[in-house]
């Protein structure tokens, strides 16, 4: 279920209307978005890939998936980056173009939650970027995960998936991480309801005591 009707041009104060604030946070539709990049400074260093996967009433929409390669000139690329994103230099050199990717991305991500595991780090390097900046306040899967119990000893995305024995997809792809974290982040949900955390105002609450 969708209140917003754009996710990039309110106000920068821009919060969620009060009927979803108070709306069961498993019926609200999310986009979940994981970048990969060539490092992780976004002054110094560039956008490889990005993707997109959906969720709407608790489902992971398989089917509404984005997932696109940018082009980036060879000679700029450490062979080391692109073994570890399991991308090659045919791939990255024939990508598409980051200005129409981005507005096909922003389209894509519309009347939606954003969504991500570390996502502060993908949101340093997309909004500086993007036609306009996601302005809503988003969810970090790492930093809810931590208001579990029992709370797993380790945030990263892939041990946290073996530890809540989550299907596995590829890593350090960037639509095999989305997949990870969409799955991550129902698991999430689904405890938190264990414990009578069910509406978007209790998810947003626990993010900023996190």
């Amino acid at each position: 279920m969708s209140f917003l009707t754009d996710i990039f041009t309110k106000p920068a104060s821009a919060s969620f209307p009060e009927e979803m604030l108070d709306h069961d946070a498993s019926k609200l539709d999310y986009v979940v978005i994981d970048c990969e990049m060539t490092g992780l400074k976004p002054k110094q260093d560039k956008l490889l890939s990005i993707a997109a996967v959906k969720i709407s009433q608790g489902r992971i929409q398989s089917q509404e998936s984005f997932y696109r390669v940018i082009f980036q000139e060879k000679q700029k690329l450490r062979d080391e980056t692109i073994l570890i994103h399991r991308l090659n230099h045919e791939q990255i050199s024939t990508g598409s173009d980051q200005i129409a990717v981005l507005k096909e991305f922003s389209d894509f991500c519309q009347n939606c939650i954003p969504v991500g595991h570390f996502f502060d780090i993908d949101l340093s390097f997309l909004n500086p970027v993007m036609p306009l900046p996601f302005l809503y306040p988003h969810l970090d899967t790492r930093l809810l995960v931590k208001t579990l119990q029992p709370c797993p000893s380790s945030i990263q995305l892939n041990e946290l998936c073996d530890f809540y024995n989550l299907p596995s997809f590829e890593a350090h792809n960037a639509l095999g991480d989305a997949t990870s974290t969409a799955c991550l982040f129902l698991k999430i949900l689904s405890e938190l309801r264990k414990k009578q955390l069910v509406s978007l105002q209790s998810l947003l609450s626990l993010k900023s005591r996190s």
